[in-house]
C-alpha cells in the first residue's frame, strides 16, 4: 500500500504505528473532524525522534464524508463507532480499497442510521431479527452478528476477508476485520 488513511483518527496513533512499520514506501494521513491537542503534541514527539517521518505524515481536519477512497490506500479505523464502521465498509467497496477495521458500539437501530450494505442481501429488519433471536445465547453478541453482516457484504463484493482478535488487555472491542479486494472485486466495483 502506498498510503494509509487513519479515519476517525483521534490522536493518530494507528497512523504513526503503521508508518513506522514501513517508513520508506508509505505515507499516512489522519482524518478526523478535530485534531486533539494531545495528537499535535504526540506528533511533535514522534517527529523529534523520527524526523524522516515528518514529510510522510499529515492530519486533515474534515468530515469523513469528504474523503475519497483509492485502491492504493489502506483504509483503517480503530473503534469505528456504530454506523461509522458501515460507512467505512461502503467507502472501501465503492473504491475497491483494502480495509482494516476495529468496529465498536454495534447497533442495528435504524434511528441511529444503521443500514446494512446492499451486498449483504439483508435489510435492517432482517439483521434486527437475527439479533433478537440470539438474545438468549451468551456465546453470540450483537457485534458477532453485525460484523458477520459486514464481512458477508465485503465477501459478496469480491473481497478476501480475515478476522483476528486483538488481546483483551488492549481493548474489549477487539475484533479486527481485514479485507483485501480480490480479482473479482476489481472487475465489479472499480472506480472509473
Amino acid at each position: 500500500m502506498e498510503r494509509v488513511a487513519d479515519l476517525a483518527a483521534g490522536h493518530g496513533l494507528l497512523s504513526w504505528f503503521l508508518l513506522a512499520m514501513d517508513p520508506n514506501n508509505r505515507t499516512a494521513v489522519c482524518v478526523d473532524r478535530r485534531m486533539p491537542q494531545s495528537a499535535e503534541k504526540f506528533a511533535q514527539t514522534m517527529i523529534s525522534q523520527f524526523p524522516h517521518l515528518e514529510p510522510k505524515w499529515s492530519y486533515v481536519q474534515t468530515d469523513l464524508t469528504t474523503v475519497e477512497a483509492h485502491p492504493s490506500t489502506l483504509m483503517t479505523s480503530v473503534h469505528a463507532c456504530g454506523t461509522l464502521s458501515d460507512f467505512l465498509v461502503d467507502m472501501a467497496i465503492g473504491a475497491n480499497a483494502p480495509l482494516a477495521l476495529v468496529p465498536c458500539c454495534h447497533t442495528v437501530d435504524s434511528n441511529k442510521g444503521y443500514k446494512p450494505h446492499i451486498l449483504s442481501g439483508l435489510d435492517t429488519e432482517d439483521v434486527s431479527s437475527m439479533v433478537a433471536a440470539q438474545r438468549n445465547d451468551a456465546r453470540t453478541t450483537i457485534g458477532d452478528i453485525v460484523d458477520g453482516v459486514r464481512s458477508n457484504s465485503l465477501k459478496n463484493a469480491g473481497y478476501n476477508v480475515k478476522e483476528a482478535m486483538l488481546p483483551l488487555m488492549f481493548t474489549q472491542k477487539n475484533r479486527l476485520m481485514l479485507a483485501t479486494p480480490g480479482n473479482e472485486s476489481k472487475e465489479k466495483f472499480s472506480v472509473q
